[in-house]
């Protein structure tokens, strides 16, 4: 049984670390593994650290892209519900930026 690592994201941490590019940037490849973890493929075990608004920002978030996605895959382009899901991204990613403070990094 192989052992695999845990992401960690520490949402009160972030913010206070926003200018150090190499820390956003793990941060975007976290969000990105996450993601796809939601979406079934590359299964890994997360933990999400933070003040209970900033975690549920997070999850809204991130609710939001997978809801895009499978839109999306069901519809193809310029369907109606793709725009409807790409404007509830937007409501739900910049809820995150508000909380927390950082830019979301899918975009």
């Amino acid at each position: 049984m192989s052992e695999r690592n845990t992401t960690i994201v520490n949402l009160d941490t972030l913010g206070q670390i926003e200018e150090e590019i190499e820390n956003i940037q793990q941060f975007g490849e976290a969000v990105k593994g996450i993601l796809e973890s939601v979406m079934g493929h590359n299964r890994q075990p997360i933990s999400i650290e933070g003040d209970k608004a900033k975690v549920d920002a997070f999850v809204e978030a991130l609710k939001g892209e997978k809801e895009l996605i499978e839109a999306h895959n069901k519809h193809g382009e310029d369907h109606p519900e793709i725009i409807e899901a790409q404007k509830v991204v937007e409501i739900k990613t910049g809820n995150f930026e508000d909380i927390v403070g950082v830019d979301w990094p899918l975009r």
